[in-house]
Order: structure tokens, then sequence, then C-alpha cells
């Protein structure tokens, strides 16, 4: 009896490590999807404000 009590909790556990680790990594996709989008836009903005000042200096 306490050989499958024990089984029943470590199968409890395992479900709950894996609810865990598919949440973290939810979690982690979400926030990296976010800083590539991020970083995107303030390479794409650098790469514009350079650009133009690059045409400022060519017309000066």
């Amino acid at each position: 009896m306490k050989k499958r009590r024990n089984q029943s909790h470590e199968a409890e556990a395992d479900t709950a490590t894996k609810k865990l680790m598919s949440a973290h990594n939810e979690i982690i996709t979400a926030w990296f999807d976010r800083w590539v989008t991020e970083e995107r836009s303030r390479i794409d903005l650098a790469f514009r404000r350079s650009s133009a000042a690059a045409s400022n200096k060519q017309v000066a």
C-alpha cells in the first residue's frame, strides 16, 4: 500500500514538474520573442538614423 502511494505521489510530482516546465518555456519564449522584436526595432531605427545622417552629410 505504501509503495503504491509513493508511486502516486511520484506521478503527481512528475505531472506538476512537466506543467511547471511547460509554463516556464512559454514565458521564456514569449519574453525572447518580445526582446527580438524590440532589438530589431532599435537596429532598424539606428540604421535609418545612420542613413539619414550620411545623406545629410553628402548634401552639405
